[in-house]
């Protein structure tokens, strides 16, 4: 990796994790403010999907190996049955497993939330940019383009939910 791609992937993360606290606080007031139930199935969606995807932008890398991931998935059980305990410093040396462990939490709920939505208020679409999320297909090989994605669903997914309170 050059300097200037360095430079650009430690932007990006920087810009990225400030667009999901963000976003994660859009939520807080959501539910702070009574136009989401606490106890909704779309309010637990949402708190999932964001924090699937608060933990994988800490995670992502500039590129992805999947055989790596193949290797960081073994070593990560192996890890877990050994010692019963998985820190954010175990998911970081075996990030190139967990990122995609969190993308696909925020996905699996990105689809759930737009069947619901889809049922309660008549709006759809999120499937069609979970559809876009492919771990196995990324934009240029990085993590960050499929996160971004899933980001964008889930931006809109909060917003449905201000629109419709």
């Amino acid at each position: 990796m050059t300097e200037n791609d360095e430079y650009e992937f430690i932007n990006s993360l920087v810009k990225n994790r400030n667009n999901i606290q963000d976003a994660l606080f859009r939520v807080y007031e959501l539910f702070n403010n009574g136009k989401l139930d606490r106890a909704s199935k779309t309010g637990q969606l949402l708190v999932g999907i964001g924090f699937c995807l608060w933990r994988a932008v800490f995670l992502a890398k500039s590129t992805r190996d999947f055989n790596t991931a193949g290797s960081d998935a073994m070593e990560f059980l192996k890890h877990l049955m050994r010692t019963n305990a998985v820190s954010f410093s175990t998911e970081d040396k075996y990030s190139e497993w967990t990122f995609g462990f969190y993308l696909g939490g925020a996905q699996y709920r990105i689809y759930h939330l737009d069947e619901l939505l889809r049922t309660t208020v008549g709006q759809r679409g999120l499937a069609e940019l979970a559809k876009k999320i492919k771990d196995d297909d990324l934009v240029d090989g990085r993590h960050m383009a499929s996160w971004e994605i899933a980001l964008q669903a889930f931006e809109q997914a909060i917003l449905l939910c201000t629109n419709e309170s």
